[in-house]
């Protein structure tokens, strides 16, 4: 069961639209009686080197989970975040109202600080619990055959009440099934947790947090992608390490942790 999703107040897109009118960065906040909005302005499709370096891996190796996802920009982007954005609305899932829509433009309501934030004002302890909540919600909304495309902490909310999610701009389902594209969230929320800095004991509690979801069919697109990166690490980190960056251990660690913590599982 996910909580009931609360009430959506009135918006005035017409105010809003002229807020945002002349604005120039990619996210701003804006705020009208006093509430706070963020007017989002996709900009041009992403790309670059690491996702071509990407895109050659997965042809590489024939693992779906590592097919790129890239934003195709402007309004078409913004169209695609919106019908994500009503599609977890529609299941139950704490989301943001789509205050305005104009052309290359959304302008969302306001959910609560993101985990980033909201880690800054709590015990280890506190956070821990939270994290454990944001784990078994994705969940759920994995069970609702959902995909968030990047849960990570600055992408996840809580308001003191429920966890939100923010950002769908990344569509994986456009280029993988449904369960490469679970498992890819799976592995990227662990990922970020580990870069993060999060205690590996607050990570294995919200992985136990999120076992009750894990089906088979997840498990089994998870399970090369732990393997390789997992075994990779065992090779590349006893030279590597002095020189590496949180970008690169992470993802080993992160595949250490859920290998060992999906063990038998599902």
């Amino acid at each position: 069961m996910t909580d009931p999703a609360p009430s959506s107040p009135v918006h005035d897109s017409h105010a809003l639209l002229a807020l945002a009118r002349g604005g120039a960065r990619r996210v701003e906040r804006i705020e009208l009686a006093g509430r706070a909005y963020w007017a989002k302005r996709p900009g041009t499709a992403e790309g670059g080197r690491w996702h071509a370096a990407q895109a050659l891996l997965s042809r590489t190796l024939p693992l779906p989970i590592l097919r790129p996802t890239v934003s195709r920009g402007g309004d078409a982007a913004a169209g695609g975040e919106a019908q994500r954005i009503e599609a977890f609305r529609r299941a139950g899932f704490h989301v943001p109202d789509i205050a305005a829509r104009a052309p290359g433009l959304l302008i969302l309501s306001d959910i609560g600080p993101n985990l980033g934030t909201v880690r800054q004002h709590l015990s280890a302890e506190a956070f821990g619990q939270v994290l454990r909540m944001a784990a078994e919600t994705l969940g759920r909304a994995h069970a609702a055959g959902l995909v968030h495309g990047r849960p990570s902490l600055r992408d996840l909310t809580y308001d003191g009440r429920a966890i939100g999610f923010l950002d769908f701009e990344e569509d994986p389902r456009a280029v993988m099934p449904l369960a490469s594209a679970q498992a890819r969230d799976l592995w990227l929320f662990f990922c970020q947790l580990a870069a993060a800095g999060v205690r590996p004991e607050a990570q294995g509690a919200a992985l136990v947090a999120y076992r009750p979801f894990l089906t088979p069919e997840v498990q089994a697109a998870l399970r090369p992608l732990l393997t390789l990166v997992a075994g990779a690490g065992r090779l590349v980190m006893p030279l590597a390490r002095p020189f590496a960056g949180r970008d690169l251990v992470a993802p080993i660690e992160a595949s250490r942790l859920m290998r060992a913590g999906l063990s038998g599982a599902a």
